[in-house]
């Protein structure tokens, strides 16, 4: 990340220098003590302006908190004179001087993470091509040596998963370069699209089931781009379940209400994570030991999507049956969507 001050992202908490002001030796030194460690814990989700029991400048963004610095009106000045040392590089700021560094950098951040973004959606749509291509190769060896047609039709599923989840990458390119671009709305059926995004990662190749619950006639009206909400969540669930789960999703309908429930097995997500996970970027703490690769972006878009339609989401993991696989420690996971006309 291209930051200028020190800084920390709020989901490893990990104390990080700044390409112009660098921490003070005394963080250095105190950041773990238990007073500044409940100054931050308390603070994390408070966006804006803090002073730290040391007496420097705080400031706490989406998903990181700037510290050790100074800026004018927001710290101790006799606080932070004590603690400075010969060496420490720490001039005083203006907040405009602040913001204009801080929104230089962060251009230069934002080209650098849209072209990451676009890498690794370029890599995971070779990777689906390649899918389409051998089940292509696999489905028409079949139908040439004339073999039953169970076989092929395992290989057109295949074959159908990958050009969708091909189409949802494309979509999400296209939210992620335009959020605001939202189009015009249409009433959707809101089972269907869970239904066909349940069948579209059915045979993946972790072997993880994916089963539907009750049902539902609602419809939501809605933009294009909110068929990519079930496979986000899905998506998320098989990636991160071990091998050979069962991924329920429950719907509960009443009159003006609809509920739904994806319950699966996944790292277990801290309490104070549960709200973290669905900014840009962030990831909890047990799924970044997992071997997982991810940058944090599923669950961001997610978020997204039900914003845009009034749609509440919420996260709950459960302690209580967790249990240790690959070193990782695993739990009940479960998604919350409410709607409400």
């Amino acid at each position: 990340m291209f930051e200028p001050f020190p800084f920390f992202l709020i989901s490893d908490k990990n104390p990080k220098d700044g390409l112009f002001i660098k921490q003070p030796g005394f963080c250095i030194k105190h950041f773990k003590d238990k007073t500044e460690r409940i100054f931050f814990d308390h603070i994390i989700l408070v966006r804006g302006w803090h002073i730290s029991p040391s007496g420097f400048s705080c400031y706490v963004d989406e998903n990181k908190v700037i510290f050790g610095i100074r800026i004018i009106g927001r710290f101790d000045r006799e606080k932070t004179k004590r603690k400075l040392q010969v060496t420490d590089f720490n001039p005083i700021l203006t907040e405009d001087h602040f913001y204009s560094i801080l929104n230089e950098f962060n251009i230069v951040s934002r080209l650098n993470e849209h072209v990451e973004f676009n890498n690794q959606t370029i890599h995971e749509i070779r990777k689906l091509n390649q899918t389409i291509k051998s089940n292509s190769e696999f489905a028409q060896e079949k139908i040439t040596n004339r073999e039953g047609i169970e076989n092929i039709e395992n290989h057109v599923k295949r074959i159908f998963s990958a050009s969708s989840l091909i189409t949802t990458r494309l979509n999400i390119v296209d939210l992620n370069q335009n959020p605001e671009l939202l189009g015009e709305k249409s009433d959707i059926g809101i089972y269907n699209k869970f239904y066909k995004a349940a069948r579209c990662l059915e045979s993946h190749e972790k072997r993880v089931a994916i089963n539907l619950h009750g049902e539902s006639h609602k419809t939501i009206n809605s933009y294009r781009h909110f068929e990519i909400l079930p496979v986000v969540l899905l998506e998320n669930a098989v990636k991160y379940s071990p091998p050979d789960q069962v991924i329920t999703v429950i719907f509960s309908e009443q009159a003006d209400e609809l509920e739904i429930s994806i319950e699966s097995i996944g790292p277990f997500v801290l309490p104070e994570e549960r709200e973290l996970i669905f900014l840009k970027s962030i990831r909890g703490s047990h799924a970044l030991k997992t071997n997982e690769k991810g940058s944090g972006i599923g669950l961001y878009f997610a978020k997204l999507i039900c914003d845009q339609h009034s749609i509440i989401i919420s996260a709950e993991s459960n302690i209580s049956r967790s249990f240790d696989y690959n070193n990782v420690k695993y739990a009940p996971f479960t998604l919350i969507l409410r709607f409400v006309w």
